[in-house]
């Protein structure tokens, strides 16, 4: 949450390591509320994350932030220029 800079929200996980493969879930619900009001929520699902070795908690920590992070970046990526598109 960022109050000053007008943000709210959450982001939860899931992730199931099972037989070596790593699924999981995120949820993003988000709230801009400088200008008005906008919630923007995102659901994404993993069925198959690649790890290097999954009896490796280290690897199994990468591939996770590895995908989380490329959610966040899509995210946060969209919303700028969804903002820019309103403004013009």
């Amino acid at each position: 949450m960022s109050l000053s800079n007008f943000w709210s929200g959450e982001w939860q996980s899931q992730w199931v390591l099972k037989d070596g493969v790593l699924s999981g879930t995120n949820k993003v619900r988000s709230h801009y509320f400088e200008m008005g009001n906008l919630q923007v929520n995102l659901d994404k699902t993993y069925d198959s994350i690649p790890c290097k070795d999954a009896s490796n908690a280290k690897e199994v920590v990468a591939a996770i932030k590895n995908a989380e992070d490329k959610v966040s970046w899509i995210f946060n990526t969209h919303i700028g220029l969804m903002w820019k598109w309103l403004l013009i």
